[in-house]
């Protein structure tokens, strides 16, 4: 489903951005203990955000023609909150020390921050302009701090998601428009000017016909665009005849009646359908990116937990590699939602997943010895035809890395299961049908057996008695008999050839 394919999506980006690497610690000294937990308390990130607010909120009052007093008052708000921002970068190195330090993206930004900053005061008034737009850089900080709210994140996430799809949205709604406007064009192009078609709306070009339409798709007064490109006589040149050849003439100055259809579909179309698909697919993304942690995907605690366990207990120097006999440890480690939980019923699940790994690793290393081997060959230049043939068939699979390519196989493996169970379903199948069919003709073979033995009997009791016996009924009786021994032996026969 749809909701499958973002969840999925949502996941590759967490794993992606959350890789396990070699650990760091931060130092342990008393005094750097002390400023982690001063910097990592709420207070302090309390107090972070409300000065930087604080300065957002001066910095928006700054004007063209400002008094003496006011620009003083700036720029002394300005040197303070920068100060402030120093000291809050300071705490933070000292707490966690250059490597946890400097490993953080938004420390680096902070860092760069106060480097432009630094520059700027500097040299004055000679990079005034620059300084200008190095304190606009500040409000990405307070894009920063508003995530740590889960609502404004999950807008922010909503946003980065549904990009994507906006593209494919817009190009389908661009063709739909494109369309329009030819026939706008086509149709109303030469249309007298009236009371909203002018030069600001027309149909005389293509560019005009799209930015028209773009305009009537965010609200314009398309109604009277629509009377407008409805206009006929006498509110327009009427046709007339040429005084010298006598044809018809006309200034093209008149509307069409399709107009109203024209602009009604336009309407229910490009707007009431597009936009709707708009709004709907980002509701829907957004109602994912807000309930992500209660509809069981997998969620950046959950990731975190399995990277702190990985780099801490299993792979401390990050080679993203561990040995296949410690995987039911890391599954004892990581618990729920993807290691081992609750009943012991899912603990079968890692003999499944260790046997695909191994699998995987054995095909992995034999697929890749034959690989190297081939483009020695072909190095060394004694490659054959089909040597070649081999390495340019799967130059771009092994091209495509570990990961993608156990993938690809593990899902033809699935494939490759899913048709020998196939097959065993339609064995199985013809083998009841087989076995039914004996079962009928036995029964069928019994009852014609006890009829015979019935008739049998019946001519023995007439000829005690001295009555006639029909000849060819016990003919008949014989030559039957004769027949189910025949199909005895071919029947029991058949088994012992199988």
């Amino acid at each position: 489903s749809k909701f499958d394919e973002i969840q999925w999506a949502t996941i590759q980006k967490m794993i992606l951005q959350k890789w396990p690497q070699a650990k760091t610690h931060p130092p342990r000294n008393k005094i750097c203990q002390q400023m982690r937990k001063v910097t990592g308390s709420e207070r302090f990130k309390f107090l972070s955000a409300t000065f930087l607010v604080c300065n957002v909120l001066f910095m928006s009052l700054a004007q063209r023609d400002s008094s003496e007093e006011m620009e003083t008052f700036l720029s002394v708000q300005n040197n303070v909150f920068f100060g402030l921002m120093c000291a809050e970068s300071v705490l933070i190195f000292i707490g966690w020390g250059p490597s946890m330090f400097f490993a953080d993206s938004g420390n680096r930004f902070d860092v760069l921050l106060i480097v432009l900053t630094s520059v700027c005061l500097a040299f004055g008034d000679a990079l005034r302009s620059a300084a200008q737009g190095v304190r606009v850089l500040r409000l990405v900080r307070l894009f920063r701090q508003m995530q740590s709210n889960k609502l404004i994140k999950a807008i922010f996430e909503t946003v980065m998601l549904s990009a994507p799809q906006v593209a494919n949205i817009l190009v389908v709604l661009f063709l739909c428009m494109s369309v329009y406007a030819v026939i706008g064009m086509t149709t109303f192009g030469t249309v007298r000017h009236g009371t909203r078609l002018s030069k600001t709306a027309n149909f005389s070009t293509f560019p005009n016909a799209l930015l028209t339409l773009w305009q009537i798709l965010f609200g314009d007064d398309w109604m009277y665009l629509m009377d407008d490109c409805g206009i006929a006589w006498p509110f327009c040149t009427p046709v007339f005849e040429d005084p010298v050849s006598g044809l018809p003439l006309s200034y093209g100055d008149c509307g069409n009646q399709i107009s109203s259809i024209y602009h009604i579909s336009y309407k229910v179309v490009c707007q009431w359908t597009m936009i709707n698909l708009f709004i709907g697919m980002i509701i829907n993304n957004f109602s994912f990116c807000s309930n992500r942690e209660n509809e069981g995907a997998l969620t950046d605690a959950d990731i975190d937990n399995i990277c702190d366990s990985w780099t801490e207990n299993f792979d401390p120097k990050g080679t993203s590699f561990i040995p296949l006999t410690r995987m039911r440890m890391l599954m004892d480690d990581i618990g729920e939602p993807l290691g081992f939980y609750g009943s012991p019923k899912n603990r079968m699940r890692y003999l499944h997943a260790r046997e695909e790994l191994k699998i995987m690793l054995i095909e992995e290393e034999k697929a890749k010895n034959l690989f190297d081997k081939a483009l020695e060959m072909q190095d060394a230049g004694n490659s054959s035809d089909a040597t070649r043939d081999f390495v340019e068939k799967n130059k771009q699979q092994y091209q495509q890395g570990f990961f993608t390519r156990n993938y690809v196989r593990l899902r033809n493996h699935e494939n490759h299961l899913r048709e020998l169970q196939r097959i065993e379903w339609e064995a199985a199948g013809k083998a009841y049908t087989e076995y039914i069919t004996t079962r009928e003709n036995e029964r069928w073979e019994k009852q014609e057996k006890a009829e015979r033995k019935a008739r049998r009997k019946e001519r023995a009791r007439k000829r005690a008695v001295g009555e006639d016996v029909d000849s060819e009924e016990e003919r008949a009786d014989k030559l039957a008999e004769e027949k189910a021994v025949a199909r005895t032996k071919a029947a029991n026969a058949k088994k012992a050839a199988k």
